[in-house]
């Protein structure tokens, strides 16, 4: 419990950090879609920590699991960042 009380601290804090740097600290001359990217990634990278620190929570592993369309999320992510997905 310690170890993922210290991890969860570690872990989030530079996150945390990072995302209130973007927020307030760049200045007008980065254009809006960088700052957009750089949160979204932000935000994904807490995300995936947050889920790996209920992982590291379970002693029981996952207690449910869900069938994921990999080309859906791709081109949910593509079209995020404005790369169009030719079908195949």
């Amino acid at each position: 419990r310690r170890f993922i009380a210290n991890a969860s601290h570690e872990l989030r804090t530079p996150l945390a950090t990072q995302r209130a740097a973007i927020q307030v600290g760049l200045d007008d001359s980065v254009p809006e879609p960088v700052k957009q990217v750089l949160l979204d990634t932000n935000r994904r990278s807490e995300r995936l920590i947050d889920g790996l620190l209920v992982l590291a929570r379970s002693e029981r592993g996952l207690e449910e699991r869900e069938a994921v369309r990999l080309r859906e999320v791709v081109e949910e992510e593509c079209e995020a960042y404005g790369v169009e997905v030719s079908g195949a």
